[in-house]
């Protein structure tokens, strides 16, 4: 199996502006990904937010500003509620009923 590694990786993202990272299997997308996240380290190089470096920004404000859709899905035990509602603290009730029309998960 050959090991790639990413260099030279640079993108800025403005304020409000939405980012996609799409290509082939093994391009790097989840390393990139893993690394905005903060769950792991870059071995060089900086990754600042607002001019920051990202280790001076608490990873739970950090993270809030992140959203991961997995290729592959995946459920939790418990309710489809449970799942909708997953990782929030508190939800109304219409949110999820809501969220589930928006997923065409609502029927089921």
């Amino acid at each position: 199996m050959k090991i790639r590694f990413l260099k030279d990786i640079s993108f800025h993202v403005n304020k409000g502006e939405i980012v996609a990272l799409i290509g082939e299997i093994g391009a790097g997308k989840s390393t990139i990904f893993n690394l905005i996240e903060r769950f792991y380290d870059p071995e060089s190089g900086e990754m600042c937010l607002d001019h920051l470096s990202f280790r001076e920004v608490e990873p739970g404000i950090w993270r809030q500003s992140f959203s991961y859709v997995p290729q592959d899905s995946q459920l939790f035990d418990g309710t489809v509620k449970d799942n909708i509602a997953y990782g929030l603290s508190s939800v109304a009730e219409e949110e999820i009923v809501h969220a589930a029309k928006l997923a065409n998960a609502h029927d089921f």
